[in-house]
């Protein structure tokens, strides 16, 4: 059984050891700055909080949070902040846990990750860069340890409520970094998290409109009041896939509960009353927003009011238009490596073999870009077989996931595996309009919120099929 190292006799070591390391973090900044002039902030930082981080391997609770918080943070080296993370909540599990077997790692999904892992080993035939392509690999096997990371420690609904209201309180703070900035700057803007806030704002929509949903009194004023600064925080980033992709996972919801309005004990009227309530106050929030900066509205008309792809210089007239000469170099791949595809997360930086596009175009708007869908960054670089076994993995997380949904217990316990399942749900929309749940800060989260799912399948079924 795995469990806890008993850490209570080093307390008062643990907070005099960083007190000295904070010490000693202050002295080093100082002197950095004072006789090295060529390094950047973000790596100064990131020398002076190295330390701390090594000294809270020994507490695993503060790590995962850490992990969490690392999510919010850009900062990229090869790899970006979570994933580099990742190593840390492996290290500290190793040294804070014990009696770790393998019977701890198991769980529905392995055997269909395994095949999917299996399934990209043939496009490394044809990676140009097949060294870059094995290293780039960390982000699958990131993804595995952390959601069985995840599965392990969350063994308790508390821990998973307490989680959920952690990633909600940072979302919500970087939502309030955006409107300051938005007050002070006129350009567009994501907050300190960068562009994935309009995805982490997505799944902190559904995690709201299912409390909203559930919640009596005052409590649900107050989700309500949350729901309505996430819609209006991601209404001011004025990306509209995210737009939509929000749109259609609460209409998704919304169905569900129709359908499931028994077991929820839900009056169908009144839902749909609530429903058209809350497209109202969205309609009044983009409306106030759009008068606060006009070029919300503009963005939203931008496709419709285009009558041609390129400008007089040449250049794409809105985002869709450089998407697809994205997707017309993503096809050529596909084309030239149908079956194995061109190599594992190598689209970046082999595109310029497969462009047909003039040269000034593909340098502005393909060179060292991603694909931009999942599905289409799969097959492209891991070909008909990856895509086969990407999407066997994807429904073995499905299938869990509708078995989480509709498991029935207590009410909290609806709560969560709403707000857990809704998560999930979204993120898989979210890969018809992206492609960042494959790599980069997006597939920690998506790691999190599968280990999620699993915890909760342990805590909700594996009981009843004991008694």
């Amino acid at each position: 059984m795995l469990s806890l190292t008993d850490k209570s006799n080093y307390t008062s070591t643990f907070l005099k050891t960083i007190f000295y390391i904070l010490v000693l973090n202050v002295i080093v900044f100082s002197l950095i700055n004072i006789f090295t002039s060529n390094l950047s902030d973000t790596i100064i930082l990131l020398i002076c909080a190295i330390p701390i981080v090594i000294i809270f391997l020994f507490n695993f609770n503060i790590i995962y949070g850490m992990l969490l918080i690392s999510l919010f943070i850009q900062f990229y080296f090869g790899f970006t902040s979570s994933v580099w993370f990742s190593l840390f909540v492996i290290i500290s599990l190793l040294i804070t846990y014990k009696n770790i077997s393998i019977n701890d790692f198991k769980s529905p999904l392995n055997y269909s990750f395994i095949i999917y892992l299996i399934s990209i080993l043939p496009s490394f035939i044809n990676a140009q860069r097949p060294f870059t392509s094995l290293i780039m690999l960390y982000h699958l096997v990131a993804l595995f340890l952390i959601f069985t990371i995840t599965k392990l420690y969350f063994d308790s609904e508390n821990k998973i409520s307490f989680l959920l209201k952690g990633y909600l309180a940072l979302v919500l703070l970087n939502t309030i970094t955006i409107f300051i900035q938005s007050i002070f700057e006129s350009k567009r803007t994501y907050g300190f998290a960068g562009i994935m806030y309009v995805d982490y704002v997505g799944v902190a929509i559904m995690i709201s409109v299912v409390h909203l949903t559930f919640t009596k009194g005052v409590k649900k004023i107050l989700w309500f009041m949350l729901l309505s600064i996430f819609v209006t925080g991601l209404i001011f980033t004025q990306t509209r896939s995210a737009w939509l992709v929000s749109g259609f996972s609460i209409l998704l919801f919304v169905s569900f509960l129709f359908y499931k309005s028994n077991r929820f004990n839900l009056n169908r009227f009144k839902l749909i009353f609530n429903s058209a309530f809350i497209v109202v106050v969205i309609i009044i929030i983009y409306l106030a927003a759009t008068e606060f900066n006009p070029k919300i509205a503009e963005r939203a008309t931008e496709y419709a009011s285009s009558e041609q792809a390129l400008d007089k210089r040449g250049y794409a007239v809105n985002s869709l238009v450089s998407r697809m000469l994205i997707w017309s170099t993503a096809y050529n791949a596909f084309m030239a490596h149908p079956i194995a595809g061109i190599g594992l997360y190598s689209f970046p930086y082999t595109s310029y073999l497969f462009n047909k596009l003039p040269k000034y175009l593909f340098d502005e708007y393909v060179s060292g870009l991603t694909a931009h869908l999942t599905y289409l960054a799969v097959i492209v670089e891991t070909g008909i077989i990856g895509l086969i076994g990407f999407l066997i993995f994807i429904y073995s997380i499905l299938k869990n996931n509708f078995k989480l949904l509709n498991n029935s217990q207590e009410k909290q316990f609806n709560i969560l595996n709403l707000s857990v399942g809704w998560g999930i749900i979204y993120i898989m929309i979210s890969m018809f309009v992206t492609d960042a749940w494959l790599w980069g800060q997006g597939i920690i989260l998506f790691g999190i919120f599968i280990g999620l799912m699993l915890a909760m399948l342990k805590l909700n079924i594996e009981p009843n099929k004991s008694e």
